[in-house]
Order: structure tokens, then sequence, then C-alpha cells
């Protein structure tokens, strides 16, 4: 939903994409914007990834959803959440799935309608 252009850093919404037909670039500087997402292959913010390890360390409870926690360094911030509240929701079972105090195999939208 969030979008931004890399050469000026510039936030967009999903609403601004939307309007637009076609290749959408910043207003300002006219540079493509993209997702506010890390691509496969892209390097991770190491800021991000050091603010996370330490909010996961703090947490009282971790839910881990919709993940095979395969792809690293996301599959093992798991790792670094010391309570006894890890709640992991992924359809297929992990090799983390013993890690975590409640496991629950399903899909994830249907898991999270559950509970509202």
């Amino acid at each position: 939903r969030d979008f931004y252009c890399p050469k000026c850093f510039k936030n967009f919404d999903e609403d601004y994409f939307n309007e637009i037909d076609g290749p959408v670039k910043c207003d300002g500087c006219k540079d493509y914007i993209r997702p506010d997402v890390v691509l496969y292959g892209e390097p991770l913010d190491q800021g991000r990834i050091f603010e996370a390890v330490r909010l996961i360390s703090e947490a009282d409870v971790f839910i881990i959803g919709g993940t095979s926690l395969m792809v690293y360094p996301a599959a093992g911030l798991i790792d670094y959440y010391k309570g006894n509240k890890c709640i992991l929701i992924n359809q297929e079972p992990t090799a983390r799935d013993s890690r975590a105090d409640i496991v629950i195999h399903g899909d994830l939208k249907n898991t999270f309608k559950k509970f509202r």
C-alpha cells in the first residue's frame, strides 16, 4: 500500500499509484516510484534489522504469520524473542514450529477473522 521515490525518498500512498495510467513517476523529481518493500536480491536496511531485533527481544507477545521461515535474515528473527507467547501461523508446518508456544496451521486471513 505504500510507495516511495528511490531518488528523493518522497512517500506515496496506494491511491496515488492507482490514479496513474502507465509507469508511475514521482510528482517531484520525476523518477519512477516503487513499492516500499524489499524485493528478492535487494539488501536489507541494517538500521531496520537492528530495530526489529530490539523490539522483538522486548516484546510480550510475538506473532509470526504467513511465512515458511526459510529465508534469512528474517527467518532468524524468531531467535531473538525471549518470551513465552510466540504464536506461529502458517498454512504448512515449518522447521521452526517447535520454537513457537502456539502453532496454527491454516490460512492467515481466515485465522485472524476468527479473532475479530
